[in-house]
């Protein structure tokens, strides 16, 4: 097992350091239950800004995803936003979290240029003066990953897309996920439960549910 800690990170505004577990290879932190249930893609955004937090992209999300998976394998190990290790016991409810019982939006959007071609992006809100704005924060081309509704190995291009099916179309905790490919103007989002993990980026932006949240992030620095 890897045991050397990441570097300690400070946080503006405060944090609970408890709350929220390092991102390996970033300086992100993220929550360990879902926050801000109830809006659309937009409302969240709006929401996350008022706490000075953000939507992790898929480029985050399913990194994270897959450092839990090898937490509860033993294969790493996982700190809080304190950098402080994870128990065991608490990974294993990370694990249980993440592949059983959760439903979060994802900071992806996807739009079609003048050439038909599938462009990935993601957004940030601010607020200035007295009104709400989002802006796009990057867009880049859609990486190869496959592009059929499938079940698809936890392997992720850099955008955290799946490149590869699965040779098994049952769903295994821990090992596979269902993907529904990217559609033109439709945003991402994650949802696990006891039967099949999905990432979903066919979602409409508009859609709102009671159960709909997101697993928030914040961005810390080095420690001096």
């Amino acid at each position: 097992m890897k045991s050397q800690l990441p570097i300690p990170l400070k946080f503006n505004p405060r944090i609970k350091g408890s709350d929220y577990i390092r991102i390996l290879g970033t300086n992100s932190v993220i929550s360990r239950f879902e926050t801000t249930k109830g809006h659309n893609y937009q409302e969240t955004h709006f929401a996350l800004s008022d706490k000075r937090k953000y939507m992790p992209s898929a480029r985050l999300f399913m990194p994270y995803y897959s450092q839990v998976i090898k937490a509860n394998e033993g294969l790493v190990k996982l700190c809080d936003a304190n950098n402080h290790p994870i128990p065991s016991d608490e990974v294993e409810e990370l694990y249980k979290k993440l592949t059983s019982d959760s439903w979060t939006r994802l900071n992806n959007y996807f739009i079609q240029d003048n050439l038909g071609r599938l462009l990935n992006e993601s957004f940030m809100s601010f607020k200035k003066k007295e009104d709400k704005q989002i802006i796009t924060l990057e867009r880049d081309m859609l990486e190869q990953c496959v592009m059929e509704d499938y079940v698809v190995d936890l392997e992720f291009n850099k955008q955290g897309f799946p490149v590869r099916k699965s040779n098994e179309q049952d769903y295994i905790r821990g090992k596979n996920i269902k993907f529904w490919y990217p559609r033109k103007d439709s945003v991402a989002r994650f949802f696990a439960s006891s039967v099949r993990a999905l990432l979903d980026c066919s979602g409409n932006p508009s859609d709102s549910f009671e159960g709909l949240g997101v697993f928030e992030c914040a961005e810390g620095a080095p420690k001096n």
